[in-house]
């Protein structure tokens, strides 16, 4: 069982995960690239070129792209029940921020029902021990009002004991070329 992963190919299971991505977000989830999963020394999953649609009408055609999103996970926490992230690094994210003209926000309703649920894979039941961001951008737009905004080379790691808080975060990026920080910290959502 613990070999078994490493002949197997992943690429075989896109359009499965991306059916559970599906239902996490409520917005179509592609995988671009390639997929590998192996279990020693312990489970690691790396993904390619993932990307979320935005709503219809929107400036952009995707809410989210993520250049890799590379993840580790401890094996004894996963089987009693708990999913704990000792690590994930997450290269090139793009997100796009937008408020349509008849008022709807992109990233309302992305995500809801079950994986806000307590349980297996609910957002309380999985801890981050270390993400790691590296040269990711943010774009904000409002039709409405015609603001806009931008930040680069967003980098920097968050930590947290569920993914409901709470949360600790170390982030540098760039506003119109100026060098920005910024560390926060939240408590439970």
């Amino acid at each position: 069982a613990l070999v078994g992963p490493t002949f197997v190919d992943w690429n075989s299971f896109r359009s499965e995960i991306e059916v559970q991505g599906k239902k996490l977000t409520g917005r179509d989830l592609k995988i671009g690239g390639d997929i590998s999963f192996v279990v020693l020394p312990a489970p690691h999953l790396t993904l390619a070129d993932v990307s979320i649609a935005n709503l219809g009408g929107a400036e952009n055609s995707d809410f989210a792209r993520i250049g890799q999103i590379d993840g580790e996970v401890a094996l004894a926490p996963l089987l009693s029940g708990k999913i704990s992230v000792t690590s994930v690094t997450v290269i090139r994210p793009q997100f796009h921020f937008e408020v349509m003209s008849d008022g709807r926000a992109n990233w309302h309703g992305l995500v809801s029902g079950p994986v806000q649920e307590d349980g297996f894979f609910g957002l309380s039941s999985v801890s981050l021990e270390k993400a790691i961001f590296a040269d990711g951008t943010i774009t904000y737009s409002d039709h409405r009002s015609g603001r806009s905004w931008r930040v680069d080379h967003v980098s920097g790691d968050v930590i947290a004991t569920s993914l409901v808080g709470p949360m600790r975060a170390d982030l540098q990026f760039d506003i119109s070329d100026a060098p920005m920080a910024l560390r926060l910290a939240l408590g439970n959502f």
